[in-house]
């Protein structure tokens, strides 16, 4: 055995000891639980309310109580619960935010869960269950949950809200509460109405997209499509703002941004000149103290603007690129209206006018609060356009200038005069007038045309067939009836047709290939006669013909031509040529009324030439002259004389006649009173002078007939009853009284012709 180490047996001996003991201890143990386990069971204590779980994730519970965090907010529970990842939610709560001007906010709900609490913020509540906001200024809103940012100052609402404020009341679905701003937005499908707080206050509603009230600024907004609906009008636009007053109670202001729009309903009652409806890209609205009243309206943006007619007419429709309007203390009446911009005025058609359509720059338009509009002014390329009318004009009447001044029937009604001012141009049909200043009448269908000055241009009429100038222009346009005075100046084109196919029948004693002129201080012009009567020192000339007069009358239907006072032509009527040879003398053609034949020298013989017909104009000088065109026929009365190729004739009366197909001079007669100077040595008189122009044959007749010829020494005096004198062979045969031969015999000889 090792030194140390115990005895053997001692080794046994330890071991058996150690089992004893942990078999006792072992029974000792079971003993206990032994007689726990078959002795009786004392009942639990009870459980109270505060015992009870309301969710077993919570780590806390908290009966109630109140939580103060930073700047004052506060959240009142009755039970909250707290949870290990930081969260709490209590229930039956009251969330308390202050504010230094005393619109602090109360929020109650029944039940609130708070997150991310940090160094004592609130942070963001959620509230569940009849959440109801209240502000000190008098906001009250209700949603079903709602989510409070401390930091942010923001309530925040998913579902449907509804909310009031004095004078205001609304619903959305989903909105936000900003305290900071002290605004409230309603996201979608806003709803809002203005509720009437004292008799004569209006309601208005109004629904859109969104909506935000901002009471700071004393505005409503209205998003995505805003519809408001007063008494009087229904309001459209894509967005718009209303002002209110202080107290909110009433609008200022209305801005409508996009597809602006304001109707008045149709069972509205309307006075004509009214609106009745405006249109425009954007537009402002501005009331009256009242709330209710429109005082101004701004149309920009494709403005238009509808005007109530008379009952069961149209209404007129004006159109700018901007309108500016403001109406009378009734809120309906439009007393200014100005425009700008691509100016466009329809007014519908009457029982007295036509549809008129007008375009311009600029518009200003100017009334009274008893009777609307009644004056308007254009300005800036101005065309009015007056469409056709049965029974009057057969094609729309145009007129362009750079202004135009109407006076307006009552209500911007139909007009009762328009003036045209500066490079005026006015079309009716063929008609085309073009002058200064034009004064139109589109109820009587008269149009002046003056110059503005004596050094202006001459205003102008002209159709296809005749131009006038003169310094004033009066024209009927449905009669076609023109007076003109002051300068008057025509030019007439023959065989120039009209738009409804007849030409101007011109004299033949005219060209038919040339213009024809006029000039004299009056015309007047029946258009229903196409009788032109020229008026104050008259003169009608074409090429070398002349007729001056203090009076001239030409009938463009018959051909016809007359003057008076102080008759003067100058005509450059071609004679027809002498008798061929070997024709008969004196030969009367088809309508000619010669008379008798007169003794006289035989026609040539054969072989032996006749004279030809001497050139140059015919001026004749009477008091009056009178042309038949049908007869060929001009006649002088009044102390007349003829001096040309013919000779020298004077006469109470001297009528010439034309063939009828050339128009060249065919005969000419003298009565009364017939003194002629013929070959400058013949000077013969008598009653009655037949000149015959195919044989150039001169009869006198009388009681007696005298003729004096003057020869290089003396004259001599033939003294019978007719006279014949033949051109051709400067011949002369004078007829005895009673049967007996003439007498001849020599006598003074006859001074210069006067």
């Amino acid at each position: 055995m090792e030194r140390g180490a115990p005895p053997r047996g001692a080794t046994a001996v330890t071991w058996q000891r150690r089992a004893r003991l942990l078999v006792a201890a072992f029974l000792v143990v079971f003993s206990v639980v032994v007689y726990r386990a078959i002795r009786p069971r004392e009942a639990p204590p009870p459980e109270t309310a505060a015992d009870v779980r309301e969710d077993p994730n919570a780590s806390t519970e908290t009966a109630s109580g109140t939580w103060t965090f930073s700047q004052g907010q506060t959240l009142h529970f009755e039970r909250l619960l707290t949870y290990p990842d930081g969260r709490s939610k209590a229930q039956t709560v009251t969330l308390t935010i202050p504010d230094p001007q005393a619109k602090g906010v109360t929020i109650t709900a029944r039940e609130a869960t708070q997150r991310g609490v940090q160094a004592g913020n609130l942070g963001l509540v959620d509230l569940a269950g009849d959440v109801d906001v209240r502000t000190g200024d008098g906001l009250h809103v209700t949603t079903a949950t709602a989510t409070y940012d401390s930091r942010a100052g923001v309530v925040r609402a998913p579902g449907e809200v509804h909310f009031e404020r004095p004078g205001l009341t609304g619903s959305g679905q989903g909105a936000t509460y900003d305290r900071g701003r002290d605004e409230l937005w309603l996201l979608d499908q806003a709803r809002i109405r203005v509720v009437p707080q004292a008799p004569g206050d209006e309601a208005l509603d109004v629904t859109a997209g969104g909506a935000a009230v901002t009471r700071p600024a004393h505005e409503i907004r209205f998003e995505r499509g805003a519809h408001i609906v007063r008494a009087d009008r229904v309001i459209d636009a894509r967005d718009a703002v209303v002002h209110l007053t202080d107290d909110d109670k009433r609008a200022t202001l209305v801005e409508l941004r996009g597809d602006a729009r304001v109707a008045r309903p149709e069972a509205s009652p309307a006075t004509p000149g009214d609106v009745s409806l405006m249109t425009s890209r954007d537009m402002d609205l501005t009331y009256a103290e009242d709330g209710r009243t429109l005082r101004t309206a701004v149309l920009t943006g494709d403005a238009r603007v509808a005007l109530a007619g008379e009952p069961g007419a149209a209404g007129r429709r004006i159109a700018a690129a901007r309108l500016d309007i403001a109406l009378a203390p009734d809120g309906t009446t439009v007393t200014t209206l100005d425009g700008t911009g691509d100016v466009s005025l329809a007014l519908p058609a009457t029982a007295s006018a036509a549809a008129a359509h007008i375009t311009a720059a600029t518009l200003q338009a100017r009334g009274a609060a008893g009777s609307g509009l009644r004056t308007a002014t254009f300005g800036g390329g101005v065309e009015y356009r007056e469409s056709a009318r049965t029974g009057g004009a057969a094609a729309d009447r145009v007129a362009k200038s750079a202004r135009l001044e109407v006076a307006l029937e009552p209500g911007f009604g139909a007009i009762d005069a328009a003036r045209f001012v500066d490079h005026v141009t006015f079309t009716d049909g063929a008609w085309r007038g073009q002058g200064p200043i034009a004064q139109y009448d589109p109820a009587k269908g008269t149009l002046t045309l003056t110059s503005e000055n004596a050094a202006g241009p001459l205003p102008r009429v002209a159709d296809d067939r005749v131009t006038i100038d003169a310094r004033a222009l009066n024209l009927s346009l449905d009669d076609r009836h023109l007076e003109a005075e002051g300068t008057v100046r025509s030019v007439l084109q023959p065989g120039r047709a009209t738009a409804q196919g007849d030409a101007a029948h011109l004299p033949a004693l005219l060209s038919g290939d040339t213009p024809v002129f006029v000039a004299s201080a009056k015309l007047a012009y029946d258009g229903a006669k196409s009788l032109a009567t020229y008026t104050g020192g008259a003169r009608l000339w074409q090429g070398d013909t002349l007729v001056r007069g203090d009076s001239i009358t030409l009938d463009q239907t018959r051909g016809n031509l007359s003057a008076s006072g102080a008759v003067h032509t100058m005509m450059a009527i071609t004679a027809e040529p002498p008798t061929p040879i070997g024709s008969k003398a004196g030969e009367k053609k088809p309508g000619e009324s010669t008379g008798p034949a007169k003794a006289g020298p035989a026609a040539p013989k054969p072989g032996e030439g006749a004279s030809p017909a001497k050139a140059g104009p015919t001026v004749a000088d009477a008091g009056a002259l009178e042309y038949d065109d049908a007869a060929r026929r001009a006649i002088y009365t009044k102390a007349a004389r003829l001096n040309g190729p013919e000779g020298d004739l004077r006469a109470a009366r001297i009528e010439l006649y034309l063939a009828p197909e050339s128009g060249t001079l065919s005969r000419a007669e003298a009565f009364d009173d017939v003194t002629a100077i013929l070959e400058e040595k013949y000077t013969v008189t008598g009653t009655h002078l037949t000149y015959t122009v195919a044989d150039e044959r001169y009869v006198v007749e009388g009681t007696p007939v005298r003729a004096i010829e003057k020869r290089l020494t003396e004259c001599l005096e033939t003294v019978g009853t007719i006279l014949t004198f033949l051109r051709s062979t400067d011949t002369i045969n004078v007829d005895g009284t009673d049967g007996n031969r003439s007498r001849t015999r020599p006598v003074p000889c006859p001074g210069r012709h006067p």
